[in-house]
């Protein structure tokens, strides 16, 4: 990547309720506008650190997805740094991720929206990440 070029993320998670779509929807349309990648986890972030440990089509409440986590982590909850137990696994994690986006592609869910649980795109951060 050159010096002058630069990609940006936006990080939002869709959480559980239906009018989170609308939301959404909105965001998308702002960050086009600026050149900006909207990146999402249904129905929250701690997807992207459960997808280090296994593969899961479950549905989740951002509640009994905390809770999952912690089946595999027993010191996790919300703030602590879990990167370091998770940097062995992280090409499992973008794996998981991406066959989660072909089970709802094949299923007829549209990705990117609070129907699409569970599923994260963090796995683009990452990838661009490895790029540079």
């Amino acid at each position: 990547m050159e010096s002058d070029e630069y990609k940006a993320f936006c990080l939002i998670d869709t959480d559980t309720k239906i009018e989170k779509n609308n939301q959404i929807k909105e965001a998308k349309k702002q960050v086009s506008k600026k050149n900006i990648e909207l990146i999402t986890s249904s129905p929250c972030f701690d997807l992207w650190f459960l997808l280090h440990y296994i593969e899961t089509t479950e549905k989740f409440t951002n509640d009994s997805l905390i809770k999952k986590v912690k089946d595999y982590c027993l010191k996790y909850e919300k703030g602590y740094n879990i990167h370091l137990e998770l940097v062995g696994s992280i090409n499992d994690a973008i794996n998981r991720a991406k066959k989660l986006d072909k089970y709802h592609v094949a299923n007829g869910v549209e990705l990117q929206t609070v129907e699409a649980n569970p599923s994260t795109s963090v796995y683009k951060v990452i990838e661009e990440i490895n790029k540079s």
